[in-house]
């Protein structure tokens, strides 16, 4: 017994050895680390967790703003772009199916907020939620590029389901 304990997350029948930046950021090792199943699983749970927190933090809490010094549109934008890269790096490959997802998503948010005392809806936080969405949106997009192919097969191949 060695006294550590190795969590398997690389698909490879062997022990690898520390990976560099450079050797990281190949097409085949960024393309092997998206595509494993454990990979994609804890991706997923990443971002049901992610949405779990926004809405607690959009609806159940007390308005941070005066706490985080006016950043509310920082938020806004950061928590979209998040779940924007989440949704289409480990859930669908349809950037409108996404976008429309999640601006639906904003959008209810903002009209919940309006019924909530103490806070209260902003058009200009849907504004930041886009932007963050557009820009997540584009940073998946360029890191499939970056793997040249789809992480979602593992055989590289373009044809899948739009959701597993």
């Amino acid at each position: 017994m060695t006294g550590y304990v190795v969590v398997d997350i690389l698909p490879t029948k062997s022990c690898l050895p520390p990976l560099s930046l450079k050797e990281l950021m190949t097409a085949n090792t960024l393309h092997r680390l998206l595509s494993h199943p454990k990979l994609r699983l804890a991706g997923r749970a990443a971002v049901v967790v992610c949405f779990i927190a926004i809405t607690w933090l959009a609806l159940w809490t007390r308005d941070f703003q005066d706490f985080h010094g006016g950043g509310d549109k920082l938020n806004h934008f950061m928590a979209f772009f998040t779940l924007a890269l989440g949704l289409r790096c480990f859930w669908s490959r349809r950037n409108g199916l996404v976008f429309l997802l999640l601006l639906g998503y904003g959008m209810l948010i903002e009209i919940a907020q309006y019924f909530i005392p103490g806070r209260y809806a902003s058009g200009l936080d849907v504004l930041a939620d886009v932007a963050g969405i557009g820009l997540g949106l584009a940073a998946a997009t360029m890191l499939e590029k970056l793997a040249g192919r789809s992480w979602f097969m593992d055989d590289g191949s373009r044809e899948r389901a739009d959701f597993y």
